[in-house]
């Protein structure tokens, strides 16, 4: 039993966030029979066990905890490939809908100016020759009679064709009224669809722009809902990536203040052990047990080791209920998120039916 306090030894201490550090003990001067140490040993025994508990139960963790983050990374790269593709489909089906407006529109305009080159050509086919024509031979009939007719006649006869000239000023007068009568009829009824002509295509064109403005907002509208709905799709997944950022730190941070309770539990329990082995064999064993009567412990030494006791034991049952606790409320947890997931993708599939 007493073996392995004949010589020095050694003790690898482990600080929090400090440098690991071996601690040489002295050897007990002298090294006495006590009855106290096969119940240390025990206790060291129990400690170290404890220790290889405590080693797994903490790599049982850090094994749990690595688990989660790549099913977390594993979503987002999920998420990310979904928004991807939605992005893709939707730039194609905006391409064909504006190519299919394209060619419609196309259609309508080469439409529109077909039928204005054919009301066009009708109108200088079949309208206006005729009063041309006309026109034509009333100026020629009105030449020949100024410049052949009433001169020959002059020439043949004088008296009679004076009279008779005359009579036909007054005719020709008249006729001339009549005719200026008709031609001014004619550039009225000319200069009337002249402006007609002019407020239908005024109208035309007026027409032509308020469809045009109505096209395109029927366009805009579409690509308004899209990028509406794209912002709704971007703003949840921002969110759901803010609350996984927010869990995976708050993770981290119930981690490490658990590790390093443990830690300062392991480190206190080092210091008790060390220290109850130099009290008991270091080397002032040899005074205190003649001042105690020959190693034996005070009622109230007996007192603070079995409060000690009471105390780690109270500890130890305090950990391994919030551990449970901690446990079930991560079961739960997931349950929840899992539910979550499953109500959000079923109102994004309800909004795409909605906007389809």
């Amino acid at each position: 039993m007493t073996e392995r306090f004949k010589g020095p030894s050694s003790m690898r201490i482990d600080p929090p966030g400090g440098v690991s550090q071996i601690v040489t003990k002295a050897p007990p001067r002298q090294i006495l029979d006590s009855k106290r140490i096969p119940s240390m040993d025990a206790q060291e025994d129990d400690l170290n066990a404890e220790l290889l508990n405590l080693e797994e139960g903490t790599r049982k963790r850090n094994r749990e905890f690595k688990r989660r983050m790549d099913a977390i990374e594993q979503r987002q790269k999920t998420y990310k490939n979904v928004l991807k593709e939605e992005t893709d489909r939707r730039d194609v089906e905006h391409e064909e809908v504006l190519r299919g407006i394209k060619e419609k529109l196309d259609r309508a305009v080469n439409a529109v100016e077909t039928k204005i080159e054919d009301d066009f050509s009708i109108f200088h086919a079949t309208h206006i020759p005729i009063p041309e024509a006309r026109m034509k031979d009333m100026e020629e009939d009105l030449h020949h009679f100024v410049h052949v007719t009433v001169p020959k006649a002059i020439d043949e006869c004088s008296g009679i064709i004076a009279r008779k000239v005359e009579k036909a000023r007054e005719t020709f007068q008249i006729e001339n009224t009549k005719v200026m009568k008709r031609e001014e009829k004619i550039v009225e009824r000319f200069c009337k669809h002249v402006g007609q002509t002019a407020q239908g295509m005024e109208d035309e064109n007026a027409s032509r722009i308020a469809k045009m403005h109505l096209l395109r907002e029927t366009i805009v509208a579409p690509e308004y809902v899209d990028e509406r709905h794209e912002e709704v799709q971007i703003t949840k997944m921002m969110r759901e990536i803010v609350t996984i950022r927010s869990m995976i730190a708050k993770e981290v941070k119930e981690r490490g203040e658990e590790d390093c309770v443990v830690l300062d539990e392991m480190l206190a329990t080092q210091n008790k052990l060390q220290y109850s082995v130099l009290e008991n064999f270091g080397a002032g064993a040899d005074d205190k047990s003649k001042g105690k009567g020959k190693g034996k412990m005070t009622k109230e030494e007996r007192e603070q080791a079995e409060r000690e006791e009471a105390e780690e034991k109270a500890m130890l049952e305090q950990m391994e209920q919030a551990e449970k606790e901690k446990e079930e409320g991560e079961g739960e947890g997931e349950e929840d998120g899992e539910g979550e997931e499953e109500g959000e993708e079923g109102e994004e599939g309800e909004e795409g039916e909605e906007g389809e």
